[in-house]
């Protein structure tokens, strides 16, 4: 009797300990997003297919993706260069895509992220797919003859407060231009 109820203390005080340990040590990511290159869905793709890239990512206080009900204040257009720089200004936009080829930027917007449990700390998967690839090859319009072009992007994503992230590379695409 008296060794079975040392045991259930003893096992009480574990599980108490063990829940106590867990609580104790708290995600820590810094506020500003980061994020990671993950995967690329193709190395090669023809002139207005699409890429589907993956990303890892971390935020210190889980406010990624437009808030519910938000709009974008400003329209997606590659390349127009007054839309270029107001993404970083527009909440609605979160994940912006540098084009090495001519600077030229792209920007669409993460889902709102709702932090779940004690701690907002957060981390996890970004996919997203690119907008039909254009070669951008001068005084080359897809024909036979047309060399290849190569796409790189740098990535980054913004949180609700204005963070930016650190820039991920993307490894090259090459697109066909034929």
């Amino acid at each position: 009797m008296f060794l079975q109820k040392a045991i259930s203390i003893c096992a009480i005080g574990l599980l108490i300990i063990l829940i106590v340990q867990c609580n104790k040590n708290p995600p820590s990511h810094p506020i500003e997003p980061a994020i990671e290159f993950k995967s690329a869905s193709a190395e090669k793709v023809n002139e207005y297919d699409t890429v589907r890239f993956a990303l890892t990512f971390t935020d210190g206080d889980a406010d990624l993706g437009a808030s519910s009900g938000s709009q974008a204040k400003y329209q997606s257009q590659p390349c127009d260069l007054y839309s270029d720089t107001s993404y970083f200004k527009d909440d609605f936009w979160s994940l912006i895509l540098l084009d090495h080829r001519d600077s030229c930027l792209e920007a669409k917007s993460l889902p709102f992220v709702t932090p779940q449990g004690k701690y907002p700390a957060i981390s996890g998967e970004i996919e997203f797919t690119t907008s039909a690839l254009a070669c951008k090859i001068r005084n080359c319009s897809p024909a036979p003859g047309c060399p290849d072009d190569t796409l790189v992007y740098t990535v980054f994503i913004k949180d609700r407060a204005g963070h930016l992230s650190n820039g991920v590379v993307t490894p090259p695409i090459i697109i066909n231009c034929n």
